[in-house]
């Protein structure tokens, strides 16, 4: 039994190893290249899909996908959306205190002259 299961393990490490590294996604390709059927490297591609939710290891198939008109495994990469840095650093502008008329600079909250809050 466990030798039923190094088998399978190498067999989708070896699918995993063909796409991650050979960027080979037909899955005609990748069944030549491994020597399984195309049924097989379909579901070892689903399992490594079913996988990657859970494991890290597999994070290349986490947004991935089996086109089957194209016959190819599709990786659409996960892109961050650019983090919005314009107002992170911009200083705050001065301030003219409502109570006394005292000039404040920015970065304070409480007027210099009377510690008025600003709002």
């Amino acid at each position: 039994m466990f030798d039923l299961l190094g088998k399978q393990k190498k067999k989708d490490d070896m699918v995993a190893s063909i796409i991650s590294v050979s960027k080979v996604t037909s899955i005609k390709e990748i069944s030549d290249i491994s020597g399984l059927d195309a049924e097989e490297v379909c579901s070892i591609i689903e399992k490594l899909i079913a996988k990657s939710k859970n494991d890290s290891t597999y994070k290349l198939f986490k947004n991935a996908y089996i086109d089957r008109k194209t016959e190819e495994i599709v990786i659409e990469k996960y892109v961050k959306p650019p983090l919005n840095i314009k107002g992170l650093f911009a200083s705050k502008a001065d301030w003219k205190c409502e109570y006394c008329n005292a000039a404040n600079k920015g970065k304070h909250q409480k007027c210099a002259s009377c510690g008025a809050d600003n709002k």
